[in-house]
């Protein structure tokens, strides 16, 4: 079974055990767990196996699930829209530039202008989403 991708319910065919914990007990398994970088469940599995001398595969380790990530703050969605609005106005400058070409190319020089201060920007809006991500100032 180990190496076999899918839920713990999905891996292990046996019964399932509820068992009620105090609050103190609780948070000394979930921060054991946690040290292991394995789920509650996965530890708790483990430790039976090894104290009723089962087959060690019937443990199925299962990675404990990462974090959340923290919700993007107001900066950052501004950021990003910002971001967002430049890729836009970028695309619509290429189309135009591509019609001003077929028609003789007049404004073409001033338009390629345009598309690459806005390449910039859009390179300097990413440099500033990926500070704001780190938590950077």
């Amino acid at each position: 079974m180990p190496g076999q991708r899918g839920t713990e319910k999905r891996q292990l065919d046996g019964a399932a055990l509820l068992v009620r914990l105090s609050g103190g007990t609780d948070a000394l398994l979930r921060r054991e767990a946690d040290r292991c970088g394995l789920s509650s469940a996965a530890w708790v599995r483990r430790q039976l196996v090894d104290l009723l001398g089962s087959d060690p595969a019937d443990a199925v380790p299962v990675r404990a699930l990462p974090p959340p990530r923290p919700r993007p703050t107001a900066d950052l969605l501004a950021v990003a829209g910002l971001r967002e609005a430049v890729g836009e106005a970028t695309g619509t400058l290429r189309q135009v530039a591509g019609l001003d070409r077929q028609r003789g190319g007049a404004r073409l020089a001033e338009l390629d202008d345009a598309i690459d201060r806005l390449i910039l920007a859009a390179a300097d809006l990413d440099a500033a989403k990926r500070q704001l991500v780190r938590g950077e100032p």
